[in-house]
């Protein structure tokens, strides 16, 4: 028996269009990894190994109410893509803007 999860491509979409919004440069890494092994090709991949293939969607939000959070889990992407290259000192604190503008952040 083998047990698996995996992201859909559009896994934190949100966060994804609002750097994008930010500055289209940025490339947040997230996407990629679903592309290698996600929820829309997965089934695929596996059914090369096994027989009898069951997907269970876990339908979840998440909320966040504060901007930190949401930046700190965006800057620990550190060597992957190169959002840290971009993300950082007037354009970060832009970026912070941006966030409590759209998201109604105090």
């Amino acid at each position: 028996m083998f047990y698996s999860t995996a992201m859909g491509l559009n896994h934190f979409k949100e966060i994804r269009d609002l750097l994008e919004e930010f500055d289209n440069n940025i490339v947040f890494p997230i996407n990629s990894a679903a592309m290698e092994f996600g929820l829309e090709n997965g089934y695929e991949q596996l059914s090369k190994f096994f027989d009898d293939i069951t997907l269970h969607i876990y339908e979840d939000s998440l909320e966040i109410p504060e901007i930190q959070p949401i930046i700190d889990y965006i800057v620990s992407f550190e060597g992957m893509g190169n959002v840290t290259e971009i993300l950082h000192g007037e354009k970060l604190d832009k970026f912070k803007e941006l966030l409590t503008h759209v998201a109604g952040f105090m």
